[in-house]
């Protein structure tokens, strides 16, 4: 019997001594109705360090009292805990001196004493937000820094292509023909820097969205009345992006272009271009 104690008495020190020393904060916590965690029945060292607050002081208190309302409990802790055995979710703590720490609790039920109560174990993630923060910063910067090169590109090929639409009077017919094919090049290209800046994505573009407005502004561009040819757009909601795109506008803009120009001769009736993809 001495023997046993003597054993006991060195195994409680040495889980002690691991349960005070841990880099985490750990309690030991009453389950409360709807398994929420209730009164600190114990906790580590570390946790009186880090809130400030001394054991006996914190014996006194719950959750309830350290949890900042800015990020609170998740209302189904409790029922995936009493459901699992455990559960994790992050909070905002705040020390006796009003300092608000973010946490990361992994909460476990265990049989303490003769009753089940909660051990949760709450990690510091203060660095771990600084970095999550910073690498949102840096994505937003870069967002907005990309969708404004969308933007400017789409400007200056909007540019050359005023640019060929002011030259076409003061030039012969087949240079103005050419001028127009140069024209609807560009501006195949120009509406896939304009759609991808007006898309959430910023790197892939709607192909369906692109070729109904590309298509319609071709036949503004060749002074084609709406009605006069009937079109048919049969295109999939497909995601491209630019390197795909760019040349499957100018596919488009060739084939549509040749079909205006040479598809339909005098007389002509029921006219229609198909687009399929």
């Amino acid at each position: 019997m001495k023997r046993s104690g003597e054993e006991l008495t060195k195994s409680e020190k040495k889980f002690r001594e691991i349960f005070n020393k841990a880099n985490d904060m750990i309690s030991v916590n009453t389950m409360a109705a709807g398994g929420i965690p209730g009164k600190f029945l114990e906790v580590n060292e570390v946790m009186s360090k880090k809130l400030g607050y001394g054991k006996e002081e914190l014996r006194n208190m719950s959750p309830a009292d350290i949890i900042s309302s800015d990020i609170k409990i998740p209302e189904n802790t409790g029922v995936i805990l009493l459901e699992k055995g455990h559960s994790t979710y992050e909070v905002m703590v705040v020390t006796k001196n009003g300092r608000k720490i973010p946490v990361e609790v992994k909460s476990h039920i265990i049989n303490y004493e003769g009753q089940d109560v909660f051990l949760p174990v709450s990690r510091d993630i203060t660095d771990r937000k600084r970095a999550e923060d910073k690498l949102k910063s840096s994505l937003e910067e870069k967002t907005i820094l990309l969708r404004e090169v969308h933007h400017r590109v789409n400007n200056n090929l909007q540019i050359i292509s005023s640019l060929f639409n002011l030259q076409s009077p003061y030039v012969d017919e087949n240079s103005r023909e050419v001028l127009l094919v140069s024209q609807s090049r560009v501006k195949s290209m120009a509406m896939i820097y304009e759609k991808l800046y007006q898309s959430p994505d910023l790197t892939h573009l709607n192909i369906k969205d692109y070729v109904k407005s590309f298509v319609s502004n071709l036949f503004s561009l060749y002074g084609v009345e709406t009605g006069i040819i009937q079109t048919q757009i049969k295109v999939s909601d497909i995601k491209m992006g630019m390197d795909t795109a760019i040349p499957l506008g100018l596919i488009i803009n060739e084939l549509v272009t040749n079909s205006l120009k040479h598809a339909f001769p005098e007389g002509t009736k029921d006219k229609k271009i198909q687009i399929t993809l």
